[in-house]
């Protein structure tokens, strides 16, 4: 196993305990990668990558973005999705934003 695989697989034994935002700045930061080659790799701004690690996002992230992330770091999908979602649903609650599904 290699480190990458390494770092990916201790991080997915923690994926339970953090949130969406979490656990896209951790995989991130383990790895040792710079926000702007990861929003360069993933074809997304930088300050939509900002956005999503520091979970102040209106928009729910797409399933292409999604699917990319997780394609990336080797996440499961459907896990993601669901902390995306959750992440939104409590914001809204929190009132702290408008919801906007995309």
């Amino acid at each position: 196993m290699n480190k990458f695989e390494d770092i990916i697989t201790q991080l997915k034994d923690e994926l339970d305990t953090m949130t969406f935002s979490e656990t896209i700045r951790e995989a991130r930061d383990r790895i040792g990668l710079m926000q702007y080659r990861t929003a360069e790799h993933l074809k997304i701004s930088l300050s939509r990558l900002k956005n999503l690690e520091t979970g102040y996002f209106r928009v729910m992230p797409s399933a292409t973005e999604i699917r990319d992330i997780c394609e990336f770091y080797e996440l499961p999908t459907e896990l993601m999705i669901q902390k995306a979602e959750q992440h939104i649903a409590e914001r809204a609650r929190e009132k702290k934003i408008r919801t906007i599904h995309g």
